[in-house]
This record gives structure tokens, sequence and C-alpha cells, in this order.
């Protein structure tokens, strides 16, 4: 017999307890994992979430989604200050500058075409011949009126 999950519902006290894991260097996997919540969840949650914090930016009451979305941005930007200061300051930098490399590779990589896939948890190269043709597509576009 197949049973259903029950449903997870989104409280403040989930988001604190999530973005307690979050902010303590693991991966948003890692925190739906160990809350018991299935990832597809929290995708979802966080697609939702960043709609309605750009709703609220333009004058809407903010909702649990925008507390989740505002609090997991807050404990990410915190651990990187957090591993940035004590790469600056601490002995064994080669594990701490990799994972600075792989976790924020668009700030710190010194191969931004591998990425560390934050969805799917594995490591991803980049095409940037594919990546410079899109660039360049979405500035002739631009460059046309929008036409493209």
């Amino acid at each position: 017999m197949d049973r259903a999950r029950p449903k997870t519902f989104l409280t403040d006290e989930l988001v604190i307890d999530f973005c307690r894991i979050v902010a303590a260097g693991n991966f948003r996997y890692t925190a739906a994992q160990r809350l018991g919540i299935p990832y597809h969840t929290i995708k979802s949650w966080m697609a939702r979430a960043k709609k309605e914090t750009e709703a609220f930016r333009e004058g809407d009451e903010p909702s649990v989604f925008v507390h989740l979305y505002m609090t997991v941005q807050a404990a990410e930007a915190h651990l990187q200050q957090a591993l940035v200061q004590d790469v600056a300051v601490n002995g064994d930098l080669k594990s701490k500058i990799w994972f600075l490399e792989h976790r924020w590779n668009k700030l710190f990589s010194k191969n931004p075409n591998v990425i560390l896939d934050d969805d799917e948890m594995e490591v991803q190269r980049v095409d940037p011949v594919a990546l410079l043709g899109d660039k360049l597509r979405e500035i002739m576009a631009l460059k046309d009126g929008g036409d493209e």
C-alpha cells in the first residue's frame, strides 16, 4: 500500500528551524532532509516566496513565505560573510577556499565554468560559449527594439 505523505505547512517556526540549519553552513537540500520535508516542497515554497517578496516590496502585506525568503537570504549572506572573514584570519585555507569557490562560484571561483548546483547537489560544467551566445542574443534583441 502506497501511503501519501502528510502535507507540510509552512510556519514561522519551520522557517526559523530551516534557516538555522542553512546558517550553520548546510545547503537548502540538507536542511529539508533534516526537517523531513521533501526538497521539491522547499523549492516550491522558495519560488512562491520570491514572488510574494516582490509583491511585498511593492506594498503587499508580508506572508510567512516572505519571512522564509528574506530569512534564508539573510542566513546565506551571514554565512558567506562569516566564511570570508574566517578564511582571512584562520588556517586551513584550502578547504575553506574550496567551499567558497563551490558554494558561491560566481563570486569566488577561479573557474566560473564549474558550479555546485544547489538544487541537484552535484558539480556541473557550464558552457561559456553558449552563455556568451545567449548574452549576445539578448543585447541584439534590445538593440533591435525587443524583436528577435
